[in-house]
């Protein structure tokens, strides 16, 4: 009788036991969870910056681009040697 009221005890404490590791657990899940989601804000408000910066279009490249050759601006081409048609 006594074997049988320690193994009914050994059981509901293992019982109690394997739920306390599995609220843990789903707890811990939780809060990987939250901090991946502050995570992923945290690197959306770091890239904006970045990402501006990548699509704005350089000024001083677009000023190069529109002075690059002045016979593009008078319409004059140079042919094969370099000579001016």
């Amino acid at each position: 009788m006594m074997g049988r009221v320690r193994r009914f005890a050994n059981d509901i404490k293992s019982d109690i036991d394997a739920e306390l590791r599995s609220e843990d657990l789903k707890r811990l899940q939780l809060e990987l969870q939250q901090q991946e989601l502050q995570l992923n804000d945290e690197l959306r408000r770091g890239m904006q910056p970045v990402e501006e910066v990548i699509r704005r279009p350089d000024q001083a490249l677009i000023e190069a681009v529109k002075q690059a050759s002045p016979a593009s601006q008078s319409h004059e081409t140079l042919n094969v040697e370099g000579v001016k048609d």
